[in-house]
């Protein structure tokens, strides 16, 4: 095999796995401008993304239970939580906007985005919160966004393609198996013409 077959079978090799990385520079946001009343008001979104069938997460408030230090009360209290089994959340909010990565651990199926002892109306940053899901046989990672005044204002979601796809694999394998034949045919040939 000539050493430009050998490179196009590296660069096929390459390609098989580089691809992946095109695909994730594709980022999708959802708008949704689903209020968070800090008065008590009961509500409730369901949250459909990526043209799942059913919905992935639920942004929820209402009266409830809250804890102030002091024991539990009676206050406001608003979750962004995970309803389908494939969806999870990170428990931990972040100040500026960011898209996890593939290695990032969700360890939760809901987060407390607001939670007040008094029924005062309250504002602060906005805060993000990371998250993945399953839909149409895709895995996603993305991040919402609950503005200062208790707004889901937006997801923002990417494919998770850290790991290839079954044909990127095959083609790796076959790209790294058909340069790994070259050189010992090449070798081979080497040795033989070396003997004589």
């Amino acid at each position: 095999m000539s050493k430009l077959k050998f490179a196009m079978a590296m660069v096929a090799a390459g390609g098989a796995a580089g691809g992946a990385s095109d695909a994730a520079a594709a980022v999708t946001i959802e708008t949704f401008n689903y209020a968070g009343p800090t008065d008590g008001t009961t509500f409730g979104y369901d949250i459909t993304l990526a043209g799942a069938a059913a919905p992935q997460f639920r942004y929820a408030g209402g009266v409830g239970v809250v804890f102030d230090g002091g024991g539990p009360t009676l206050g406001v209290k608003h979750t962004l939580g995970a309803v389908d089994g494939t969806a999870r959340l990170s428990s931990t909010p972040y100040s500026t906007f960011s898209l996890p990565n593939s290695g990032e651990t969700f360890d939760s199926t809901s987060v407390k985005t607001y939670q007040q002892a008094a029924f005062l109306p309250t504002s602060a940053g906005d805060t993000y919160y990371h998250l993945t899901f399953d839909a149409q046989g895709a895995n996603y990672l993305g991040t919402a966004k609950i503005t200062g005044d208790h707004t889901l204002e937006s997801i923002a979601y990417t494919p998770n393609d850290a790991v290839p796809e079954p044909e990127s694999w095959a083609l790796l394998i076959l790209g790294a198996g058909l340069a790994g034949a070259a050189l010992r045919h090449q070798r081979g040939r080497q040795q033989a013409s070396t003997a004589r």
